[in-house]
């Protein structure tokens, strides 16, 4: 009976910090940020398809921060805040679409397309 009642308990504690802890909307947009950030450091010219292309990956490296910016205002942040977690869904017209998941202060991603 005591297991289960501390058992009750840790689960009790749990949700609780959960609930006050998960991701919020601004959470999540600066993880589409530093995302944006990694993405634009990851890619390289050199797999550019053109040289317009070629162009914006150099004009973004130059520029990160406002071409992340850029990019970010550009994408849709559907944001739903749940009890004990909350889920966001990004899209980027047809270029890009994507599910998170925060819960306790972590956000998960995952590319949906």
């Amino acid at each position: 009976m005591r297991a289960f009642l501390l058992l009750i308990g840790v689960v009790v504690i749990g949700a609780v910090f959960c609930a006050i802890s998960r991701p919020s909307h601004a959470d999540f947009q600066a993880e589409m940020n530093r995302q944006l950030l990694a993405q634009i450091d990851a890619t390289d010219t050199d797999d550019a398809k053109n040289t317009t292309e070629a162009m914006l990956i150099t004009t973004c490296k130059l520029s990160r921060r406002k071409c992340a910016d850029l990019i970010a205002s550009l994408a849709k942040l559907d944001y739903r805040d749940q009890m004990f977690y909350a889920t966001a869904r990004v899209e980027l017209g047809n270029a890009f679409k994507g599910d998170c998941l925060g819960i306790a202060t972590k956000i998960l991603c995952r590319k949906t397309n």
